[in-house]
């Protein structure tokens, strides 16, 4: 069971995962690769409210001409997904998703919560990933984006 900020690294420790502390935010931060998508992951424990967020930074800048099919298409994957995340930052120019749950009454969260968590930012990422990078380099249209990313990358 996870109770604090501290039992947060020491579970990235067990699992021996690479990290890196950001105490005075409550984070940490590790270097994702779940192929084709790398990125940043950065997870807070936030003390209140009591909740953990996992914000998935995508590693591929937006070319600004593409910039509005990238908004009209994040828009049209948040209406699709059961869980919505994908935002932008425009101060950096970064594609994110986000997920954030709250932690139990008591301010815990179970092992195997965090780990369902991590998967389902990992894998959101990775099935979008492909049509995503189609959409900011090959001109792929926002409205292809939902179609694209239930097809398989044959290429």
């Amino acid at each position: 069971m996870l109770r604090s900020y501290e039992d947060l690294q020491a579970y990235f420790q067990r699992e021996q995962i690479r990290f890196v502390a950001v105490p005075e935010h409550h984070a940490v931060e590790l270097e994702v690769s779940v192929l084709p998508a790398t990125g940043t992951m950065i997870i807070f424990w936030h003390p209140q409210p009591q909740l953990l967020q996992l914000i998935f930074i995508l590693a591929c800048p937006v070319p600004p001409e593409r910039l509005a099919a990238l908004e009209s298409a994040l828009i049209r994957c948040n209406h699709a997904l059961m869980i919505p995340g994908f935002g932008f930052n425009h101060d950096d120019n970064t594609i994110h998703y986000r997920l954030t749950l709250p932690r139990q009454l008591d301010g815990g969260m179970e092992d195997a919560e965090l780990k369902q968590a991590l998967h389902v930012a990992m894998t959101t990422v990775r099935n979008f990933w492909t049509p995503l990078q189609r959409l900011l380099h090959e001109g792929l249209p926002p409205e292809q984006i939902l179609p694209s990313a239930s097809e398989k990358d044959d290429r």
